[in-house]
């Protein structure tokens, strides 16, 4: 695959990722409010979260020109999309890992710790994830 082909992959597929960022902001507000009915998200969350696609730029450098070695950069990166959740507590962090770790609509494989959960149907080296 070339830069031009990686590009259109995620050009077409770019509204998906985003939309699977929304799906994670919302279900993790939700197990807050589940795991805890106290909770009041929008004072324990200090920053609303929301998906962040990266960067053209920044994912064809980092598939082609970091030397990170990919054999296949479209499905090895796995940060296309993030989401970033504030709290103030490491208390709330560790609340915040229950919720993420619990769900039911991802896996999170525990180890490697260094590992980042793969959406329903995507595969990368060695792992994948049923629907």
């Amino acid at each position: 695959m070339n830069e031009e082909e990686f590009l259109a992959q995620w050009n077409a597929e770019k509204q998906s990722y985003a939309a699977w960022g929304s799906f994670v902001v919302s279900q993790v507000l939700e197990g807050l409010r589940v795991l805890d009915a106290s909770i009041d998200t929008s004072v324990f969350i200090k920053i609303p979260p929301a998906p962040r696609l990266k960067g053209d730029d920044s994912l064809v450098g980092k598939a082609f020109h970091r030397n990170k070695g990919y054999a296949d950069p479209y499905g090895e990166i796995e940060d296309k999309i993030g989401v970033r959740f504030v709290v103030l507590l490491t208390s709330d962090v560790m609340k915040l890992q229950q919720v993420i770790e619990s769900s039911t609509v991802w896996l999170w494989p525990r180890w490697p710790p260094q590992t980042a959960p793969l959406m329903a149907g995507q595969t990368a080296p060695g792992r994948t994830v049923g629907l």
